[in-house]
């Protein structure tokens, strides 16, 4: 069977529909990043001024010597952070093909039906979106029963729940899904950013007592103090995080819901003998193409079903 809609890379819309959904991935990560980077830079500071206070660090030499030694231990978890934010873009961009999913296997099972009169109930591609999922299966069945026996489908009865839908109603499966993704990046960039804050205070307190022997009590209180400053800022860049990522998930079913209510209410209009009924979406450039071929196939039914009942 021939591949239906092969994206090609950031050339479709599609395709940059995926890309910015997992850009919008990496801008909320790299946000964090910078929360961190920000807290990682006023604590520098903040020793910076205590060690001068001492009297350490009193040339411009040894202070640069000062942020040489940090920024060399941060440097080693450079890379670390530069691949985490390449995963969570790869795991937006999945993200993006996967909220597209659905409409591509509604063409590819109108594909099916109409190339070699196949049709198999598929109970797993339709994951994200309830409509789709309940509603799709139904759909083909009785397209395919119609086709099969060259005559239109006389007293459908649709289900009423799906009688009762007027507009896109909420996935909470997509949405507990998406929470779960949500809950392993937080937990990933807790435990990486705790990691980094950890070491960052090792370096410090070897600093002060390895290498500049300061046994100033305050001081060695004030290093200690910067564990629950830190702690509570990679909490507060977490939290953060988390709430974008919510917001995120909500934006981006919103960004399908609706096509895939178009989508829904079409087939369900052809289910009413309403064979006029198509696929028309106004924004959604993202799933017009989708939309184009699906209309093609009723337009395929309509013909045969037209053609066999005039003989």
């Amino acid at each position: 069977m021939k591949k239906v809609l092969k994206i090609q890379a950031f050339k479709s819309e599609q395709s940059r529909f995926i890309l910015k959904t997992g850009l919008k991935f990496l801008f909320v990560s790299a946000l964090t990043t910078f929360i961190l980077a920000v807290a990682l830079w006023i604590v520098f500071e903040m020793n910076n001024a205590s060690y001068i206070s001492l009297g350490y660090l009193s040339t411009v030499p040894l202070q640069e010597a000062y942020y040489d030694f940090l920024f060399g231990v941060i440097s080693e978890s450079l890379i670390w952070i530069f691949i985490f934010n390449i995963i969570i873009f790869i795991c937006g961009m999945y993200a993006g093909s996967i909220l597209l999913r659905p409409f591509v296997m509604i063409v590819n099972q109108s594909q099916r039906i109409r190339e070699s009169m196949e049709y198999e109930q598929a109970n797993y591609i339709f994951r994200d979106f309830i409509i789709l999922r309940r509603f799709s299966n139904f759909f083909f069945h009785n397209i395919y029963s119609s086709l099969k026996k060259k005559e239109l489908f006389k007293d459908i009865e649709i289900p009423k729940d799906f009688l009762k839908i007027r507009k896109p109603p909420v996935d909470f499966v997509f949405l507990v899904n998406f929470s779960l993704i949500n809950i392993i990046i937080c937990t990933v960039t807790v435990i990486f950013f705790h990691e980094l804050k950890t070491e960052v205070l090792n370096s410090l307190f070897d600093l002060s007592i390895q290498k500049l022997n300061i046994s100033n009590k305050g001081h060695l209180n004030f290093l200690n103090a910067q564990k629950e400053i830190l702690n509570s800022l990679v909490l507060l860049s977490v939290i953060v995080s988390a709430s974008i990522y919510t917001a995120l998930a909500i934006h981006l079913y919103s960004s399908v819901s609706g096509a895939a209510h178009a989508f829904f209410l079409t087939m369900k209009a052809v289910l009413k003998n309403n064979l006029n009924q198509r696929v028309h979406l106004v924004e959604y450039p993202y799933v017009r193409n989708y939309s184009r071929q699906f209309n093609k196939f009723l337009d395929y039914f309509c013909r045969e079903i037209r053609i066999s009942n005039k003989k």
